[in-house]
């Protein structure tokens, strides 16, 4: 069996194809598997660091430039060549821009293909490939009102997560990272990119956490050019901290976290709900069609976060809800269960 999986250029998109992968190559160890990725550095530090094949392709996202038909052309030719001369029985389509062009590639050869739709609002490109694809594969229930021509095809089946992502002891997490293993711990994760906004924002906040210096702790993801600047802010208020751009070991930040301060990408809150933490949702305001509100308010609905959309942030905000943790823990333990109940147990089937 031959496997082509496409997309990429982050995590929220290439994260599930590697998870994909892996359940394939369990299930069947003499699978041939291939990436049709961007040409983005990150897909191929993941790829590389997997062990997976992978051809990148100039996928361009969809632009009003004169260059955007050229550039589109030129990705559609080098997917049509690759699927041609590798022929896969099958054609897993990540979404975003990074799938369009081999999938257009295998409606041309005839291959059929499935699609993965990570976002409570499905991306436009999902929207319209829809129609030929074998099936569609949703992290959230209700996306299936976006899909109503498509029937059947529509699955409601989570988002698969990645084998790395195993749930390690709380202590143990703490030790690895070297942090104490008794303080109450607050992770800011910003996605794979990090978020600046969300490293200003904490920047100033850290002036406010100090006065709980002595029952919290820090772990912070910054994405580049943020961590040392991040790091002092920490430091010079008196609160213990980790601090890195970006860590390959996620399972250990979650593991050792007892509230996270995140985006709202489909997949991060896959692996939150995972790791069953309460969560403040921050949503990037300008993600397409605003998808990442509307994702954030489906788990505030059930109970498993708080929202605070970025132009509503105010210095103290953070501050007060971990005072409240502190002082009513079972609330935040409710949370947490509430959000476990987005966990795909099954996904990867």
């Amino acid at each position: 069996m031959k496997v082509v999986i496409a997309g990429g250029g982050t995590g929220g998109h290439l994260f599930p194809g590697i998870a994909i992968a892996e359940a394939i190559n369990e299930r069947y160890p003499t699978a041939e598997i291939l990436f049709i990725s961007t040409k983005r550095a990150f897909d191929a530090t993941h790829l590389t660091l997997n062990n997976f094949r992978f051809q990148p392709i100039s996928s361009p996202p969809f632009s009003l430039k004169p260059t955007f038909p050229i550039i589109f052309l030129k990705a559609l030719i080098s997917s049509v060549k690759i699927l041609k001369q590798y022929q896969p029985n099958i054609l897993i389509g990540l979404g975003g821009f990074g799938s369009v062009p081999p999938i257009l590639a295998a409606i041309i050869w005839k291959i059929p293909f499935v699609i993965l739709e990570q976002n409570y609002v499905p991306g436009k490109a999902n929207r319209l490939l829809a129609r030929w694809s074998k099936g569609i594969y949703s992290q959230w229930a209700g996306a299936r009102k976006f899909f109503v021509a498509s029937g059947r095809k529509f699955i409601h089946s989570g988002s698969p997560l990645r084998n790395s992502m195993r749930i390690i002891d709380k202590n143990s997490a703490r030790c690895q990272l070297g942090i104490s293993p008794e303080k109450m711990t607050i992770s800011i994760v910003g996605g794979s990119q990090g978020a600046s906004a969300l490293n200003t924002f904490m920047l100033s906040e850290a002036e406010h956490l100090r006065s709980f210096k002595d029952k919290i702790q820090i772990i912070h993801l910054t994405g580049k050019d943020y961590e040392n600047t991040v790091r002092k802010a920490y430091s010079s208020n008196g609160i213990e901290s980790y601090v890195q751009p970006f860590t390959n070991e996620m399972a250990i930040i979650y593991s050792a976290t007892d509230l996270i301060i995140s985006r709202a990408g489909g997949i991060a809150l896959q692996e939150i709900a995972h790791y069953g933490i309460p969560a403040i949702l921050i949503p990037y305001p300008f993600a397409a069609e605003n998808h990442q509100l509307a994702n954030a308010r489906e788990v505030e609905k059930a109970g498993g976060a708080i929202v605070i959309e970025e132009k509503c942030l105010q210095k103290g905000t953070i501050t007060k809800i971990a005072g409240e943790f502190l002082s009513d823990s079972i609330k935040f333990l409710e949370m947490g269960r509430a959000i476990q109940s987005f966990a795909p147990y099954n996904a990867k089937n």
